[in-house]
């Protein structure tokens, strides 16, 4: 009896152990199972996002400023450069300035070389043809303004730049070109040298034309000359030098004082 009790009681408790048979399937996916959806509708979330940003600035600044200035300053000393043909006419200058207080103006040159001195001569004049006036210069009482310049120790065929010399500032022999200046005054009588400054050879004709740029002079006692000219050939001009003093009490200038005493010596 107590045999058929123990089995009766394990067999209760075998039944009370074993759990319904559920109605369905099981659905898949909870909130513990990797890769669940946690909305708990059991449909997987595929929606990714694929939305890439490919907007890429490609706005290259291509304005290149091409402005260049070319605007070149050719303004020069010898804006307007004399030229002359010595074989239809004289040569002609441009000097202006002022001598003893006079303004000058002188429009024609002529020169000569001699080739066995190395020598230059130079005649600037007011009148239109420097050549002719030549004769009278030497030989008479000169009524005119005009430069005489000398080119000592020069080969006539040498261009550039040279310093103006002094009389007493030259040395024979050094083979250097030196020019020297000596302005005639009428209203004196007298030829005044003028010792500071420069002068360039622009181009050299042999026994034709002479041209000269860039003259800048003064003197001590505030003469002062400048420009160019294009001088033409002249025999006339051999061995030229101003005549002397005819009147050994020349007139007053018109000036007085120490700018007289520096002009006579005194």
């Amino acid at each position: 009896m107590l045999v058929v009790r123990q089995v009766f009681f394990l067999a209760l408790t075998l039944c009370a152990c074993t759990p319904d048979k559920e109605d369905g399937p099981r659905h898949v996916g909870t909130h513990d199972e990797p890769g669940a959806s946690g909305d708990g509708d059991g449909d997987a979330d595929t929606d990714t996002d694929t939305d890439t940003d490919t907007d890429t600035d490609t706005d290259t600044d291509t304005d290149t400023d091409t402005d260049t200035d070319t605007d070149t300053d050719t303004d020069t000393d010898t804006d307007t450069l004399l030229t002359v043909d010595c074989a239809a006419g004289p040569g002609v200058a441009a000097i202006s300035g002022e001598i003893e207080g006079v303004p000058i103006l002188l429009e024609s040159a002529a020169w000569f070389f001699a080739t066995d001195r190395m020598q230059a001569w130079i005649l600037i004049t007011e009148g239109s043809d420097a050549c002719a006036s030549a004769p009278e210069l030497i030989t008479g009482e000169p009524e005119e303004h005009a430069i005489l310049m000398e080119l000592h120790e020069w080969d006539g065929v040498t261009t550039g730049l040279h310093d103006i010399s002094s009389p007493s500032g030259i040395t024979l022999g050094d083979g250097v070109a030196d020019p020297l200046i000596h302005a005639w005054v009428p209203e004196i009588n007298i030829s005044v040298p003028i010792e500071n400054g420069a002068l360039s050879i622009l181009e050299v004709v042999a026994e034709d034309r002479l041209n000269m740029v860039r003259i800048g002079a003064s003197s001590p006692v505030g003469d002062v000359i400048a420009g160019q000219f294009a001088a033409c050939w002249c025999p006339e001009l051999e061995d030229f030098t101003w005549p002397e003093i005819r009147d050994t009490a020349p007139p007053p200038p018109p000036f007085a004082g120490d700018r007289w005493a520096k002009i006579v010596g005194e």
